[in-house]
């Protein structure tokens, strides 16, 4: 590559880019087209703080702060290389089978421009994780692969006629595979994982025509999600697992524009996602999100 060298650092938060500055000798514009097209497929960091009556406090907590660094050298026209690491937590004290897995995460993912209108984002990734219900610690190793397209994207159009997207889709397939290295007495240790695809839908009301403007804060999230096993060893068997989670939130910032994203949002979860280290569960929960996008 002639020229000065540059480099591109974005920082994210559950997906939302925190920040990005670059460290450059010329005058090129930053290459944001990475964070951008990826911070749509990724949910904003989630808290949640409840007491019953009768029982222990309980809380969820659902934050995970990612840097990008851009690597030039790797990168070309219709491709975008990165490398990433990623600090996440994934508490749920409220399940009856509660969970809080730390961990990690080094990964190199790139940006292909597969036709216009049309990215496919792939990664591969390995986390150190650290599971402080069951004392356990090992790694976890994806490799995965997104579809993002205008086709899976319905628009309605508002009074200028520029269109908006009501309804977003972006399927995910991907390889994963577990390996827990210790554990405490009583708690299995091997190794176990399999292929997945999963599937992350947006929907907006409020974007379908001027006339549901009073909506444009009100938001849909469905995931849907299988993984089956193909590989078990040590005390592990091998299972498919479904997960699924609905999301009703209401924004508390008036404008897209505006780089902090909070809201509220009320969560249905029925399903185990061993992508994410969480048991079975059958919940319903009300948090405050956040996010924080340029």
């Amino acid at each position: 590559m002639s020229g000065a060298r540059r480099h591109c650092v974005h920082v994210v938060l559950a997906g939302m880019m925190l920040a990005a500055w670059e460290c450059a000798a010329d005058d090129q514009p930053l290459p944001l087209k990475l964070t951008k097209s990826l911070k749509e497929l990724d949910k904003p960091a989630e808290f949640v703080y409840t007491r019953p009556s009768g029982k222990d406090a309980s809380q969820i907590w659902n934050v995970a702060a990612t840097v990008d660094m851009a690597i030039s050298q790797l990168s070309r026209e219709g491709l975008t290389t990165s490398a990433t690491m990623t600090a996440s937590i994934a508490k749920d004290t409220l399940a009856s089978k509660k969970s809080d897995t730390r961990a990690l995460t080094a990964g190199l993912r790139s940006l292909i421009q597969a036709a216009e209108h049309t990215t496919v984002p792939v990664g591969i990734f390995a986390s150190a994780e650290d599971d402080r219900v069951k004392r356990a610690r090992g790694g976890l190793y994806r490799v995965q692969a997104d579809l993002v397209t205008n086709h899976l994207k319905w628009f309605g159009s508002d009074s200028d006629s520029s269109k908006r997207s009501f309804v977003k889709v972006f399927p995910r397939v991907g390889y994963y595979l577990r390996d827990v290295r210790h554990a405490a007495e009583g708690n299995p240790v091997g190794r176990y994982g399999g292929p997945y695809a999963y599937a992350y839908a947006i929907a907006s009301v409020g974007a379908v025509t001027p006339k549901f403007d009073w909506l444009r804060k009100a938001q849909l999230e469905l995931t849907a999600q299988v993984a089956k096993d193909t590989t078990a060893t040590g005390g592990f068997t091998k299972l498919t697992n479904r997960f699924y989670e609905g999301t009703l939130s209401y924004a508390l910032y008036d404008s897209p524009d505006n780089p902090w994203k909070p809201s509220l949002g009320i969560t249905r979860t029925v399903g185990a996602d061993p992508i994410t280290n969480q048991p079975y569960k059958v919940q319903t929960a009300v948090s405050f999100r956040v996010g924080y996008g340029l």
